[in-house]
């Protein structure tokens, strides 16, 4: 449920504006054309429809840019020219979510012995294989890996890699460690 507004409280919220309106324009010395700015402002809070309301405040708030030759605030620094600058990071900010994208046919599996197994702290298999890969298990599954098994990693959706053991059915997601 909304609320109405209420006069006297709103009154000492519009009179605090009006003031501090009237006060920046006398210190930067505009001349005031003869109008109330106290007024003005009592005027757009007496109106009934939001609207309404909303429209006039506006008004006042364009009068006071263009009657200061203010400008709605910048920020404080400057905007980087993005054309400008490292070309190697345009390029990185350029390529950034696309590798994704790109498949390379030719290394979409692999396929090497198992020379050591080990256990990380959360009890998933870390597999060194016979070409120096290390790779780390990402899932809990249950998979039997032996020293001297021939395990194939394959690419998977969303740059995951599935693991299977002497091209069996049963596979596991791993991550390369190293």
């Amino acid at each position: 449920m909304r609320r109405a507004f209420s006069g006297t409280r709103h009154f000492g919220v519009m009179v605090a504006v009006a003031t501090v309106f009237t006060g920046t324009l006398q210190a930067q010395g505009t001349p005031q054309a003869g109008q109330d700015p106290v007024a003005e402002v009592l005027a757009c809070g007496s109106q009934a429809d939001d609207l309404t309301r909303l429209a006039c405040y506006d008004r006042l708030h364009d009068a006071y840019l263009k009657q200061t030759s203010l400008k709605p605030s910048s920020p404080d620094r400057p905007v980087p020219d993005p054309a400008a600058g490292d070309p190697d990071r345009n390029r990185q900010e350029a390529d950034f979510g696309v590798e994704h994208h790109q498949s390379n046919k030719s290394t979409s599996e692999i396929t090497s012995a198992v020379v050591r197994i080990e256990r990380n702290a959360l009890g998933g298999l870390v597999l060194t294989l016979e070409n120096d890969q290390v790779w780390q298990q990402s899932d809990r599954s249950r998979i039997q890996v032996e020293v001297g098994d021939r395990v194939t990693i394959s690419r998977g959706a969303l740059s995951a890699f599935h693991l299977r053991v002497n091209d069996g059915q049963k596979r596991a997601r791993f991550n390369r460690a190293r």
